[in-house]
């Protein structure tokens, strides 16, 4: 089991991440700070 504590993804497929099938990861790395970038532009409107 592979898991990012700080995106809680996580994937069983360990033989693939260490080929560098990493896609999954880093999308949810991008996800989560495009989320909480939005909320920093949009809290001053809330």
């Amino acid at each position: 089991m592979v898991k990012d504590h700080r995106t809680n993804e996580e994937t069983g497929k360990v033989d693939a991440v260490m080929d560098g099938d990493i896609g999954p990861f880093i999308e949810s790395y991008l996800r989560q700070t495009n989320v909480a970038r939005l909320i920093y532009i949009l809290k001053p409107r809330l």
